[in-house]
């Protein structure tokens, strides 16, 4: 009886993870799906911050002090009659943008989803970046 019970289980746990696993993949479907939009990437800057940190030893006469460099990017963005700042952290320093990009006024495809702005890139990868800022320039 035991083993009945044992079986019923292992049938329902498989067939929730397969579910579960069918809905993360229509769900990654339709985000792929998501169609970007023309928009103008307005501007582009680079705001660098360092940040230290000491590793502790046994004493504080070998105690390193170590300090990074963190590059963070914020774009500003017109798309239609809005306009988004959003700012991107790469978790590889500095990161690489296209150079066309600095150059302001330049022609991006991007998409919106909740607090996240994608804007791609021309290898046809993508930027992901968050959202600060949202605001209409109708008038």
């Amino acid at each position: 009886m035991k083993r009945f019970h044992f079986g019923i289980c292992v049938v329902l746990l498989v067939s929730t993870c397969a579910s579960s696993q069918a809905n993360q993949s229509e769900s990654n479907q339709r985000d792929a799906a998501a169609s970007y939009g023309s928009a103008t990437l307005l501007t582009l800057t680079a705001r660098a911050r360092t940040q230290t940190e000491e590793l502790r030893h046994t004493s504080l006469v070998d105690s390193p002090i170590i300090s990074e460099t963190i590059v963070t990017y914020e774009f500003t963005i017109r798309s239609g009659a809005l306009r988004y700042i959003s700012r991107y952290t790469p978790e590889e320093q500095p990161g690489n943008l296209p150079d066309a990009w600095w150059q302001g006024n330049a022609p991006i495809q991007m998409k919106v989803r909740n607090r996240t702005l994608f804007i791609k890139l021309p290898d046809g990868g993508a930027v992901s970046s968050h959202i600060v800022s949202q605001t209409s320039t109708a008038k």
